[in-house]
């Protein structure tokens, strides 16, 4: 006697189409489940990457700024700069000349100088305008070191501040006198013009010095 099979044609049929349809669901909900997994984790990173981008925009270019801020450039590049920027009739900001170290007096000074020097014709390119600038700082650089020899009581801000002291005083004319061959009586004139920053002694020296 033929043994029954335990399952007939059609149940095998029935089995393996179930099989298959349970199969194909569990992998396509795994597909779906992976894919918005996928999904959620790239936009997660995309906020995260940004926000990260940004931050780290931020402290680099404060960075910048103060690196820029605190450290002071060699003064021919300064004049460089600066010499560039007025042959092409343009004036660097204060923000921007400050970066270069120097202080306000100095940026009030240089702009001086290019506002007097751009009536005239000295200075037609940038060659020029280095030229003019280096002798201008060279003016300035060396009333402040008079003002600054004078130790503590010496301030670029305020010179005439320092004048008001007899001893103080002698000790400066005598100093503008041998340096730069300018008369007691005149720095004394000019002191009472009330004119009192490094730059207004610079710009009244090279003026006297013209006159020579």
């Amino acid at each position: 006697m033929a043994k029954k099979p335990l399952l007939s044609v059609f149940e095998k049929f029935i089995l393996l189409g179930l099989v298959i349809f349970f199969g194909y669901n569990i992998f396509q909900k795994g597909g779906i489940t992976m894919m918005e997994k996928t999904e959620e984790t790239t936009i997660l990173d995309g906020k995260m990457s940004s926000k990260k981008y940004k931050e780290y925009d931020q402290k680099e270019k404060a960075v910048s700024r103060k690196n820029l801020s605190s450290k002071k450039l060699d003064a021919d590049d300064v004049l460089g700069n600066l010499a560039r920027a007025f042959s092409k009739g343009r004036e660097n900001t204060a923000r921007q000349m400050k970066e270069m170290g120097l202080s306000d007096d100095e940026i009030k000074y240089y702009k001086e100088v290019k506002k007097e020097v751009s009536l005239t014709e000295k200075a037609k390119d940038a060659q020029d305008w280095f030229y003019v600038l280096k002798a201008s700082a060279s003016t300035y650089g060396k009333v402040k070191s008079l003002v600054q020899d004078l130790g503590d009581r010496g301030d670029d801000e305020n010179v005439n501040a320092m004048l008001e002291d007899n001893s103080t005083s002698s000790d400066f004319y005598k100093k503008l006198e041998s340096t730069f061959n300018i008369s007691k009586d005149e720095a004394e004139a000019f002191a009472n013009l009330g004119k009192k920053k490094v730059s207004d002694w610079a710009k009244f020296i090279e003026e006297k010095t013209a006159e020579q």
